[in-house]
């Protein structure tokens, strides 16, 4: 950074890829749909736990990938099928937008009523926002 005057180095830094966020981050978190902003597992976390019917397809297309073969056990040792999904969901915590891509990819494959559900859900939601706000 320069002096506007003077032209004389004020202040430097170094600025590595990733380091910059686009200018629409800017927005002043009043106007930020905070959910919106969360991967569709983590905004769905509680349905997904109560609604999943069976986690063992999951977990199939999951092992090796993103989950250990430890995790794998880990999950499958659960007692119920809510109990799986909140081990599943204490593993997430940790994965990047591609392991949780890969969680959807495979809830989707296993469990689509469900998935059409949330979204038909979302898309309303959204809706009656955009009625509210306008």
């Amino acid at each position: 950074m320069r002096d506007k005057k003077d032209g004389t180095v004020v202040w430097k830094g170094l600025v590595k890829p990733g380091d910059l966020r686009p200018t629409a981050t800017l927005i002043p978190p009043t106007s930020i749909d905070v959910p919106a902003l969360l991967h569709f597992v983590d905004q769905y976390r509680e349905q997904l736990v109560a609604r999943v019917t069976s986690v063992d397809p999951i977990l199939d297309k999951l092992h090796g990938q993103v989950l250990s073969e430890e995790q794998y056990e880990t999950v499958r040792a659960e007692a119920t099928t809510p109990g799986q999904m909140r081990k599943l969901f204490s593993f997430s915590r940790s994965w990047n937008q591609a392991c949780k891509d890969q969680l959807y990819q495979a809830l989707k494959e296993t469990h689509p009523h469900l998935i059409v559900e949330l979204w038909e859900k979302k898309d309303g939601k959204r809706g009656a926002l955009d009625r509210i706000s306008s």
